[in-house]
């Protein structure tokens, strides 16, 4: 997750650098062209999509993990409860 979020961190810093190397170079960009920050912005856009998508996932995980543990010390609880180990 900690990835996601440096990775998040350096497209933000590319984007206004190349913002700033535009502006210096040519301050009137060409109609209808897709410049670097459009594509960095669509960068970010699959990075953010990418980061829920882990927090959802491991989320998830965490509660499989979770369910399967508790019905694992319910079934040991009730063995030693009954006598039977």
């Amino acid at each position: 997750m900690e990835n996601f979020t440096d990775l998040e961190e350096l497209i933000k810093f590319l984007i206004g650098a190349s913002e700033k190397v535009r502006l210096a170079i040519d301050p009137t960009p060409a109609a209808g062209t897709t410049n670097e920050a459009d594509m960095l912005s669509y960068l970010l856009s699959k990075v953010y999509h990418s980061k829920r998508w882990v927090s959802n996932y491991r989320d998830r995980a965490n509660i499989r993990i979770n369910l399967v543990s508790y019905a694992i010390n319910f079934d040991l609880g009730l063995e030693i409860f009954d006598g039977t180990c």
